[in-house]
């Protein structure tokens, strides 16, 4: 009865959009930027021309973003999303672009402000990493508002360079729940969820909006 059940059972089918390689296949120049000395193997930057281009584009309009990574410990989450050394990542890749951006502007009536938060949920409780572990007081709450979903209570860093992005997201890394496993001696046992707040501003005659 149940082979018949599986049998008849409708297949599923599903696509996705690319499949990187980035385990093999490259050398490092002399700033350690591994370079693809064969077909297969996909770069950070070419791993950001796919997804952080768009996600960036939009953010840049206005819209809230979410570039969610799940997988296999030792996949490469989280050399796609923060990178290593020299080979940055989505998040520092989109940093230099916001300042860029913002370097650019010519308009003395517009102002940006770019803030930075990173949590951790490790055991069904939400941690905030810009806090170290023994100075951590209460939990940070989820909430919702007209906005979308936000963190109650996590601090929020404020950076004017992209080299004060990359100090806080280094910061926030050192402080995350990691426990050895047999396929990764550094993995992390939680979810990092990290937010960039891109604030525009504009002057209105004295009023800001």
């Amino acid at each position: 009865m149940v082979n018949d059940l599986i049998e008849n059972k409708p297949q599923r089918k599903y696509t996705f959009d690319h499949s990187f390689w980035s385990h093999d296949g490259f050398t490092n120049d002399e700033t350690g930027y591994s370079v693809p000395n064969g077909p297969k193997y996909v770069d950070q930057k070419k791993v950001w021309n796919h997804l952080g281009t768009k996600v960036l584009e939009k953010a840049t309009k206005g819209l809230n973003c979410t570039l969610f990574a799940y997988g296999q410990t030792g996949s490469g989450k989280s050399y796609s999303i923060f990178g290593y050394g020299a080979n940055r990542g989505i998040v520092p890749m989109a940093g230099v672009e916001l300042f860029n951006l913002i370097s650019s502007n010519t308009d003395e009536t517009v102002s940006y402000e770019i803030q930075i938060q990173m949590v951790e949920i490790y055991m069904e409780k939400l941690q905030d990493l810009l806090v170290k572990a023994s100075d951590r007081k209460e939990e940070p709450q989820v909430r919702q508002n007209k906005q979308g979903v936000y963190v109650q209570g996590a601090k929020k860093k404020a950076v004017a360079t992209y080299d004060e992005i990359q100090s806080t997201i280094d910061f926030g890394e050192k402080n995350r729940t990691i426990g050895a496993t047999q396929m990764n001696a550094t993995s992390s046992r939680s979810h990092t969820v990290i937010t960039i707040q891109f604030t525009k501003k504009t002057n209105y005659g004295g009023k800001v909006a």
